[in-house]
């Protein structure tokens, strides 16, 4: 729903003896109903959420409901909405428009209601021992946790999650030969106790960056909660050498490489008490930032996100040529920035 769309659903005048329940509260007078007015549900996939309807003076005569996604479904009674999540929505958002025509004496009037739906998962918590099992794992369910039950070789896997929600617990265990990046971007979600054995040599893109690393960016989930990788550690290798003439000169941002995690823009993401063993070596990029830790982080909000972290992997660089603003080399971080004047490391 567009911004234009959002201002028009709000601000419709809502009659005073109309309550949804669980939705929104009814004023006592019809003069003090004029507002503006957007009911909130939380929703559990797997199970229904019943919103029941009164009218108070009012006879409801007919209920309908749309929904502008179709991450849930919706049926109607006289006296009730009811949502049901679908399987592979939680962590989604989602707006229903909700018409109630009741009737006052002799006159017979529309209601809508604008309801904000918020999707979240049921909490489960399942032992991974294989690549194939990992790869069917629920990434969009917050409340979802999978602990690792042995090492597992990543030969077969040849694409990323493209975004994650839900927490991994490594248990001390290993993802072998890792040649593809684990996750594209992390939202809200835990990964720890978790070593990545890297043999990475080429470059992940999502969403017009480029990445080389086994987690490519960290950010904010919804309600801006906040990904955390603690205690995890990367051994092997990153090798990235361009001998295919490959021309970085209309790229706007450099490529993001890093033992861990290839970039945090706006310092939401957490890492703490990482380490890095790998050795990184890039070749005939000129546009490169790469960190044992971490390629890039620059945000705003200026406060410390990368906690009792360390390097021992040797780092090459050979970025001839023009490197570009958001370039640079260092042992945790290459490249870093913030507005707010304040230390990102502790």
């Amino acid at each position: 729903m567009n911004n234009k769309t959002m201002k028009k659903a709000i601000t419709i005048a809502l009659s005073a003896a109309l309550a949804v329940s669980g939705l929104v509260s009814s004023p006592e007078s019809e003069a003090a109903a004029k507002l503006s007015i957007i009911g909130k549900a939380t929703v559990t996939v797997g199970k229904a959420k019943k919103l029941s309807i009164t009218a108070k003076g009012y006879t409801v005569k007919k209920v309908t409901c749309i929904s502008e996604a179709k991450n849930v479904s919706i049926k109607t009674s006289k006296k009730a909405v009811t949502i049901t999540a679908k399987k592979g929505t939680a962590g989604q958002g989602d707006y229903l428009v909700t018409t109630i025509k009741a009737k006052k004496g002799k006159k017979t009037k529309n209601y809508k209601f604008y309801t904000s739906v918020t999707i979240q998962g049921a909490s489960t918590t399942e032992d991974i021992s294989t690549v194939d099992q990992l790869k069917k794992i629920d990434t969009k369910n917050s409340k979802a946790k999978y602990i690792l039950k042995n090492d597992i070789d990543m030969s077969g896997w040849t694409k990323p999650f493209e975004s994650m929600y839900c927490s991994i617990d490594g248990a001390g265990y290993t993802l072998k030969n890792l040649s593809v990046p684990l996750v594209g971007k992390l939202y809200g979600g835990t990964i720890e106790n978790l070593t990545f054995d890297l043999a990475m040599g080429s470059v992940y893109e999502q969403w017009g960056d480029k990445y080389v690393a086994p987690i490519c960016f960290i950010g904010p989930g919804n309600n801006l909660e906040t990904a955390t990788i603690r205690k995890c550690r990367s051994t092997g290798e990153i090798n990235l050498t361009n001998t295919s003439g490959y021309d970085q000169s209309s790229d706007m941002n450099p490529i993001y490489v890093a033992g861990l995690v290839g970039t945090n823009p706006n310092n939401y993401g957490q890492i703490e008490n990482c380490y890095n063993l790998a050795y990184i070596k890039t070749a005939g990029y000129p546009k490169v930032a790469v960190g044992g830790i971490i390629g890039n982080i620059a945000g705003k909000t200026g406060v410390a996100v990368i906690r009792e972290c360390k390097n021992s992997g040797g780092i090459s660089v050979d970025n001839s040529g023009d490197t570009g603003m958001g370039c640079g080399v260092g042992g945790i971080a290459g490249y870093a920035t913030s507005d707010k004047g304040l230390s990102q490391y502790e």
